[in-house]
């Protein structure tokens, strides 16, 4: 989106996609994430989709990607173009007035002799926010690729992480990680602890016993980021009430009460944390300070840690 002599506050707009795709899915981008704005999606049929960008604030949303389209092209052996049309395209300003707005079609482009790329790095997301940008010790990852998982999803049985699911190993430097989930497009895990320290990783995923796709990634100390209710890393926080209720627009926080909250990517933890643990009677925290912003106000944070139950990596934040 390269914006307009106004700035948008709100964007619509329609996607098709050529039917000989096999698959795709939509992420929101930098821009909506920065201006505080909601990317929905609604499938309009099998290859068209219809894209909204909105959200309570009369911010403008920039420029700069709207949203990541990711596509899985059919292996036929043969180059060509895929199109891709943009249509109906609608902006609006603060107070909801229509602005000018253009659209262009393109085309993604394959070429038969060049090596498939199941995995980029692009592809290798904070499971929370969905932001591409590295991945830190103990962070809950999402894959998306092509082909990288098994044609059914599967889940480990007894809950927790397992190293190989669906004939699917995901390693990083040579270590596996313990996985949460398998598809044949998507796989999420947690990445090892012991990269604590390293500039960058090696992501390689080995199914039936061979390497089908790797991506080489950043290191960082940590990556926060809070899970929210839309799965999608924009809109309201998947959190907890005082009372462990769940907080929505109907039945928020009152002030002064303690809410809940629960992310990933806390980086290295004391005690040390241990890949695919479940949390018990000890209970790891983040070794880096912790802090809360509500409405831009620092807030009472009365814990940060591991959240009890569940696996090492996912971040509870008790905050008043």
């Amino acid at each position: 989106y390269q914006g307009s002599e106004q700035e948008a506050s709100g964007l619509q707009f329609d996607l098709d996609l050529d039917p000989a795709l096999v698959r795709w899915s939509i992420v929101a981008g930098d821009s909506p994430r920065g201006a505080g704005k909601s990317l929905f999606v609604r499938r309009l049929g099998m290859n068209r989709a219809r894209v909204l960008v909105v959200g309570m604030n009369r911010a403008g949303i920039g420029t700069g990607p709207v949203a990541d389209l990711f596509l899985v092209a059919p292996a036929e052996g043969v180059s060509r173009d895929y199109a891709v049309r943009l249509s109906n395209a609608v902006a609006t300003d603060e107070e909801g007035r229509l602005l000018p707005m253009a659209s262009e079609d393109g085309v993604v482009s394959v070429s038969a002799g060049a090596e498939p790329s199941r995995l980029q790095i692009d592809g290798v997301r904070n499971a929370a926010s969905l932001i591409s940008r590295g991945v830190s010790p103990g962070e809950i990852v999402t894959l998306l690729g092509a082909g990288i998982g098994p044609e059914t999803a599967q889940v480990p049985a007894q809950g927790g992480g397992s190293q190989t699911l669906g004939d699917t190993l995901v390693r990083f430097d040579g270590i596996p990680a313990p996985l949460l989930y398998v598809s044949l497009d998507q796989v999420n895990l947690v990445v090892p602890y012991a990269l604590a320290g390293r500039a960058r990783t090696l992501v390689e995923v080995n199914r039936g016993g061979r390497v089908v796709a790797s991506a080489s990634v950043p290191v960082g100390a940590a990556r926060p980021a809070l899970f929210t209710l839309s799965g999608g890393g924009w809109g309201a926080a998947a959190a907890l009430n005082e009372n462990g209720e769940l907080n929505t627009e109907e039945n928020p926080a009152r002030r002064g009460t303690i809410a809940v909250l629960f992310g990933t990517g806390g980086g290295v933890t004391n005690p040390q944390g241990v890949d695919g643990q479940i949390a018990s009677s000890v209970l790891a925290r983040p070794a880096a300070p912790v802090r809360v912003f509500v409405g831009g106000q620092e807030g009472e944070v009365l814990y940060a840690g591991a959240a009890p139950g569940m696996i090492a990596g996912l971040l509870q934040v008790n905050v008043r």
